[in-house]
């Protein structure tokens, strides 16, 4: 299992996609892997992150359609 994952389910354009996760990278550090709801735009936005960084720590990106619905398991 991965230590490093964020959830994002964020309606915005890629411009300001690509801001928020610059920022978010900037100050925190570099994740393996991102979970994400099917927007356009942070798809985007993080194909354009992963052509600028080397191919040792591209980010792999999950899309999940209705991210918002998921509900923990139950222990």
């Amino acid at each position: 299992m991965y230590s490093n994952i964020a959830v994002l389910c964020v309606s915005r354009d890629k411009s300001a996609a690509l801001v928020f996760f610059r920022k978010a990278f900037r100050s925190n550090y570099l994740l393996e892997k991102i979970v994400i709801d099917k927007s356009s735009s942070n798809t985007a936005a993080l194909d354009d992150l992963n052509a600028e960084i080397s191919e040792n720590y591209r980010i792999t990106v999950l899309q999940i359609k209705y991210l918002n619905n998921i509900r923990p398991a139950a222990k």
